[in-house]
């Protein structure tokens, strides 16, 4: 690969599809991983604290939860709520969050949070 596959729009256009696929496919490490080494910085790098990049952390912690790896999904839960928190507020994106958080932590059985 070459310095055309280098350029961001070609990044997103490609690599935030193919995520999404991977995880509708149950390919959910591949899905974990695509995020991380190719959306997620993309992300960060152009946007910073967005939006984007919190639902970015979402799907990575609803793989995680499918994955039955509740505290990498509270991981990135956790950080998408806090996002979300700073940039929305009160927001069903927000209430998303809280919502995919709350039930890895009822998966891992952690009831006092």
């Amino acid at each position: 690969m070459g310095d055309e596959y280098s350029n961001v729009p070609f990044k997103f256009a490609f690599f935030f599809p193919f995520a999404a696929s991977q995880m509708v496919q149950q390919n959910h490490l591949l899905a974990i991983q695509t995020r991380l080494d190719s959306v997620l910085p993309v992300y960060k790098e152009n946007l910073g604290d967005h939006p984007f990049t919190a639902t970015t952390l979402n799907w990575i912690g609803n793989s995680y939860y499918a994955l039955g790896d509740y505290t990498g999904a509270i991981k990135y839960s956790s950080t998408s709520v806090n996002f979300r928190r700073q940039l929305l507020g009160q927001h069903q994106e927000t209430a998303k969050s809280l919502y995919d958080l709350g039930e890895a932590f009822s998966a891992k059985g952690d009831y006092q949070r």
